[in-house]
C-alpha cells in the first residue's frame, strides 16, 4: 500500500486551493468580480477571437492616393522655385507618378533643370540606395522636363506608410481598451486587424476610418478670400469655429505643403 506523509497531502491540496483560486475568476461574471475583496485574484484569461469572438478587418493602403499626393507636392514645389527664379513655364502637371512641366525661355532651360533637379529628394535607408533619387529626369525635348517616380522610391515609401499606418492602428485600438488585439502586416500593401471581444465592428472601422494626417499650407495673403475662384496654385478651406452660430470667411491658402505630418 502506497504511503504519502501528511506534509506531502498538506501541500498538494494547497497547490490545489491555489489552482482553483486562480481560476475561479474565469467562471464568474464581471458582476461578481467587481465585489470581491481585493486581496483575491481577479485576473482572467483572455481569450482569442476564435472563444469569444470579436471584430475581424483586412486594411489596405490606398497608395495610389500616397503617391497622387507626393507628385502634387513636387509639382507644389516646382512652381513656387520657377516663379522666384521668375523663369517662365507651362504646363505643368501631375498625374500618376509622373511630373512634367515645359519651359517658355529655351535661353534659360538650363537653368530649370538645375533648378527641378535640386528639388528631387533623395531616397535613403539602405547602403544600395545611395546616391539614389526619388524621381527619374528625362528632358524628352521641345524645352520639356519629365519626372517620373522610381521604383525603389515606391517600394520604400509603401513601407513606410505601411509601418506609419499599423501604428497608427495600433494606437487607435488602445483607447478602446480592449485586451490582445492582433495588429500585423499582411502582404505589400494591407494590414491585418483581429480585436477580441469587440462585437461592433462599425465603430472600430469609424475608428480606424479617420484619415490620419496633417499639413501645414500658407495663407496666400494676395488673394480676394470673397472670390469664388481661387487662383492657380492655391484652395479655399472654411475656417473652423467653437461658438456654430458664428460664420467666417474662407481662407484661400496654397496648395503646396509646407511641412506635412510624414
Amino acid at each position: 500500500m502506497l504511503q504519502i506523509s501528511t506534509w506531502s497531502r498538506i501541500l498538494t491540496g494547497l497547490i490545489v486551493l491555489a489552482g482553483i483560486l486562480l481560476a475561479l475568476p474565469n467562471a464568474l461574471p464581471n458582476s461578481v468580480l467587481s465585489r470581491l475583496p481585493s486581496f483575491l485574484p481577479k485576473d482572467t484569461v483572455t481569450l482569442g477571437l476564435d472563444l469569444q469572438g470579436g471584430s475581424y478587418l483586412l486594411l489596405e493602403v490606398e497608395m495610389d492616393q500616397v503617391f497622387k499626393g507626393r507628385v502634387e507636392q513636387l509639382a507644389g514645389d516646382i512652381r513656387s522655385s520657377l516663379r522666384k527664379a521668375h523663369i517662365g513655364y507651362t504646363d505643368l502637371n501631375a498625374a500618376g507618378d509622373s511630373v512634367s512641366v515645359h519651359i517658355l525661355d529655351a535661353n534659360r532651360f538650363q537653368d530649370a533643370a538645375t533648378l527641378i533637379k535640386n528639388l528631387n529628394p533623395a531616397v535613403g535607408g539602405s547602403v544600395l540606395s545611395v546616391g539614389a533619387h526619388a524621381y527619374d529626369i528625362t528632358q524628352p525635348g521641345n524645352d520639356a522636363i519629365v519626372l517620373k517616380m522610381t521604383d525603389g522610391y515606391k517600394t520604400q515609401a509603401q513601407s513606410e506608410i505601411v509601418d506609419q499606418s499599423i501604428e497608427v492602428v495600433r494606437r487607435r485600438i488602445d483607447e478602446l481598451g480592449t485586451r490582445e488585439p492582433t495588429i500585423e502586416r499582411q502582404g505589400d500593401d494591407r494590414i491585418l486587424v483581429q480585436v477580441p471581444g469587440l462585437s461592433d465592428p462599425q465603430h472600430l472601422i469609424d475608428l480606424l476610418g479617420k484619415t490620419a494626417k496633417m499639413t501645414f499650407q500658407l495663407v496666400d495673403e494676395t488673394a480676394d478670400p470673397s472670390s469664388r475662384v481661387p487662383p492657380i496654385g492655391d484652395e479655399v478651406l472654411p475656417q473652423m469655429v467653437a461658438n456654430p452660430k458664428q460664420v467666417l470667411p474662407p481662407v484661400i491658402v496654397q496648395r503646396r505643403v509646407m511641412v506635412s505630418g510624414d
